[in-house]
């Protein structure tokens, strides 16, 4: 079986650090590195780190962020397969087995939904994604050439084969204006290259905490424009590097979440009568993003209703109506 790397990018992290470290080394894979890339940390993280002597392979470099200690990592990887595990989370033994079921040469990554743990790894909610049972790589390729955008799972929920990794490293990092977010600019990416294999039930438990961007603990009108300004972002990234292979260019993003933060912007940041227009556009935007999506036919009708009681509701009552919605889903 080929080499496993699992590469853990941490800072400031010691106290959900062993947990991590101990997943990755009982992950049930024969031939496996684990490789721990500290960015700089002021607390016991380093400490911790070389506490582990030779099960692990610790490289410690200046805080320069996630992307970059992602780079560090993959530079120092030698697999054919690789996971990297965010310091806060942690993965199932059964992971590797799972994996290599569905690995091959044609397969750019296997994704795996995740279980949301509270900060004591105890079950704060469903598993996440919530991948359907048949998702095929032919769907993924369809779904991310039409809405710019496809259902994958966040960084500690994907396993990377070298030979696509090659292909787009280094990553971009601040100085591109990508310090973090990996693991979307990879996900979008992946497509273009290769297959994407779907496992549904989670091998792995995603952490919540107040340090992390999880979406659950409720609405942020600044992480929306962020998200929205983010957008451009990775859009030139995305071109730039696919440009390269003579592949692309990356469709706009028409993911219902997407669109989703585009109308709360228009409603919520709005100051203008004549805004109002402009207003109708996003919301049949959303409209048409919701109707086209996988959803069941009442989720969509109930989304659908929902935007309108959003459009039409006063500013005070439109923030509460979304609040409550971020408390239970990602807007972006």
């Amino acid at each position: 079986m080929e080499l496993l790397s699992i590469i853990i990018c941490n800072y400031n992290y010691a106290r959900f650090l062993c947990d991590a470290i101990e997943s990755a080394i009982a992950v049930d894979w024969p031939y496996k590195e684990v490789i721990v890339i500290d960015d700089g940390s002021t607390d016991e993280s380093w400490c911790i780190t070389k506490s582990y002597g030779n099960r692990v392979v610790s490289i410690r470099q200046e805080n320069a962020g996630l992307n970059a200690a992602a780079n560090m990592g993959f530079r120092a990887s030698k697999g054919e397969v690789i996971i990297f595990l965010d310091s806060d989370d942690v993965l199932h033994s059964s992971v590797g087995q799972c994996v290599a079921e569905r690995i091959s040469p044609s397969v750019a990554k296997v994704q795996y939904a995740l279980t949301r743990t509270d900060v004591t790894l105890q079950r704060h909610g469903d598993s996440w994604p919530e991948f359907r049972q048949a998702y095929t790589p032919e769907e993924v390729s369809a779904e991310m050439r039409r809405t710019g955008m496809y259902d994958y799972s966040v960084t500690s929920g994907n396993a990377w084969s070298r030979w696509f990794l090659d292909k787009v490293f280094p990553l971009p990092t601040a100085r591109e204006g990508l310090a973090t977010g990996f693991d979307q600019y990879l996900s979008r990416l992946a497509p273009f290259y290769g297959d994407v294999a779907t496992i549904p039930k989670a091998l792995g438990l995603y952490r919540i905490h107040g340090g992390n961007n999880s979406g659950i603990a409720g609405f942020s009108l600044a992480h929306v424009e962020k998200t929205i300004a983010r957008e451009d972002v990775y859009i030139r990234l995305l071109n730039l590097a696919l440009a390269k292979e003579l592949l692309g260019p990356v469709p706009e993003n028409r993911s219902e979440p997407y669109v989703m933060s585009k109308l709360v912007m228009r409603k919520l940041r709005s100051g203008r009568l004549d805004d109002h227009t402009y207003l109708i556009v996003k919301f049949l935007e959303y409209a048409k993003s919701v109707w086209f999506s996988r959803h069941a036919l009442n989720k969509r009708l109930m989304n659908i209703a929902w935007a309108a009681c959003f459009c039409l509701a006063p500013e005070t009552v439109a923030v509460k109506l979304v609040s409550k919605r971020g408390a239970r889903n990602h807007l972006a």
